[in-house]
């Protein structure tokens, strides 16, 4: 090849070595983007389905704690299970009517809400507080349990019960929900709590509440004053809710229910919820030291009054 030709051809192959270098790095970089938008692609996916964490609400430094007079109290925050506030609140005892919490819960599991439930005599003959179902009466399982949750029936509690199959087959459901649940500490022998060797902790109440507030079904029932049920034979029964703080009698604002209970045993208490500006708080009062129908309303109201003024979110 002449002197001549090579000068020729060398401009020619440097030209297709830059053009081979260009794209070399055109493409390098092209692909580096591709790769990096990806991971973020993943990245934001990954943050996506992470689950909200909520942070912790705190008591304000200066509150002092409030003088709740029961054997044990309980102030938890509905939104994150956080306990806030507690006065021998590990410590297991009989919580009467307070059972019917996890009767409700069982139910909804078990039927739908207009399914009718017969009355039989082993549940009218049941003792304690009573709507005054008569034999052979049929309810759907909404009427009974607005029987159950307003008027503490316990002829409610032992139709839907019985309905199951057997009684025993219902209270072993109860104690597996219990388990569930993670209420550490609780035992349910009856499906109205009549038992007092059955109890729980103001602690695992409070989980129970909470389980309880996330049906808004249920929740509609425990923050209504009043209602009427109606047998298949035209029958009416007029219910009065025994949480005084959701009836004229004891109002507090806010309040959504939750349960009383009482038997000579375990005294009167009270499981209440109440829901200000998105923020819900649950108090567990457990055994009163005052003996009469309006202590557990009267300290569960002064509990949850003193919580939405020093609890900080």
């Amino acid at each position: 090849m002449s002197f001549f030709s090579r000068k020729k051809t060398l401009p020619f192959f440097i030209l297709v070595v830059l053009l081979l270098l260009t794209s070399f790095f055109i493409f390098n970089f092209l692909n580096k983007k591709s790769q990096k938008e990806k991971s973020a692609a993943v990245k934001g996916e990954i943050t996506l389905r992470l689950p909200e964490i909520k942070p912790a609400p705190k008591i304000k430094e200066k509150a002092k704690a409030p003088l709740i007079n029961s054997k044990s109290y309980a102030l938890i925050d509905g939104g994150t299970n956080y306990l806030l506030l507690e006065k021998n609140g590990f410590d297991f005892l009989p919580i009467a009517s307070l059972s019917k919490m996890m009767t409700a819960l069982v139910v909804m599991d078990l039927f739908k809400l207009d399914e009718m439930v017969e009355v039989n005599k082993e549940a009218i003959a049941v003792i304690g507080s009573k709507i005054g179902l008569k034999n052979n009466e049929k309810f759907s399982v909404f009427d009974l349990l607005q029987g159950l949750l307003i008027n503490s029936g316990n002829d409610a509690a032992y139709a839907l019960a019985l309905r199951s199959g057997s009684l025993a087959r219902f209270v072993d459901l109860m104690n597996q929900k219990a388990k569930n649940l993670g209420l550490k500490n609780s035992v349910f022998k009856d499906p109205a709590g009549l038992d007092d060797t059955a109890g729980s902790t103001a602690f695992d109440l409070g989980i129970l509440a909470r389980e309880l507030l996330k049906n808004e079904m249920l929740v509609s029932i425990t923050s209504k004053a009043e209602a009427e049920i109606v047998s298949n034979y035209g029958l009416k029964y007029q219910l009065k809710n025994s949480n005084r703080l959701v009836t004229e009698e004891m109002p507090f604002s806010g309040a959504i229910g939750l349960k009383t209970g009482f038997t000579p045993t375990a005294g009167h208490s009270l499981v209440a919820a109440a829901k200000r500006e998105e923020h819900t708080l649950i108090a567990v009062i457990l055994s009163t030291y005052e003996f009469t129908n309006t202590a557990s309303a009267a300290e569960a109201k002064k509990l949850l009054e003193w919580g939405f003024k020093n609890v900080e979110w």
